[in-house]
């Protein structure tokens, strides 16, 4: 691989019957480092949604860590993935090169991977201010996907967040088409998985790139 990864070369790939689940067009409240709080992965951050009428606001959680091939190359997994989402929604036109420097349009290095995701966010990104009640800028789907360990539903957002134009609201929408008939993305029935079988056909889709 020779090139950055960007938002524009990264695969991409993936409504609900309560008010809240479906398409929604959305703002950003706050962006939360929330690494120290998992120890499955190195990285997590959770992306604070406004969504107009709810108590409780939804989250775009991209959490993961960074891999690379045999040849020592940053591989472009969904961690990638998700916070190139996040950059070209902010207006960033940020991307990571082989090395694993995250570097902007010019070549200007920003920072290394292994710096860490607090280096990212206390360095380069406490400029972008969000306020209590902020516009809604961008668009993003929910759905309600059942854990079988918990045999409950949780609300997740699909962590392709785009901006709220046309053009984007209409790709995001025949993204989501495109990965609820290969069954991903589909909101949980109520019923399946109940009694503890196997035959929930409900996945999100988040971890892998397609």
């Amino acid at each position: 691989m020779s090139e950055r990864i960007t938002y524009d070369n990264v695969p991409k790939g993936g409504s609900g019957q309560k008010p809240w689940l479906g398409f929604h067009e959305v703002g950003i409240m706050s962006i939360i480092d929330n690494s120290k709080a998992i120890t499955f992965a190195k990285t997590y951050i959770k992306v604070e949604l406004y969504q107009e009428g709810q108590k409780y606001p939804p989250s775009i959680d991209i959490f993961g860590d960074f891999e690379y091939d045999d040849s020592g190359d940053l591989k472009p997994n969904w961690l990638i993935r998700d916070f190139l989402f996040l950059f070209h929604v902010l207006d960033l036109d940020w991307g990571w090169t082989p090395r694993g420097d995250l570097e902007d349009a010019e070549g200007n290095k920003i920072c290394h991977e292994a710096d860490g995701i607090e280096v990212l966010l206390s360095n380069y990104l406490p400029d972008v201010k969000f306020p209590d009640n902020p516009a809604k800028k961008y668009y993003v789907y929910i759905w309600d996907k059942f854990n079988k360990k918990a045999k409950r539903a949780y609300s997740q957002v699909y962590p392709h967040i785009v901006l709220n134009n046309a053009k984007d609201r209409a790709a995001l929408e025949e993204e989501v088409a495109s990965s609820n008939e290969r069954g991903y993305l589909v909101n949980w029935d109520g019923v399946t998985g109940l009694d503890g079988g196997s035959n929930v056909n409900i996945s999100s889709g988040a971890g892998e790139v397609i």
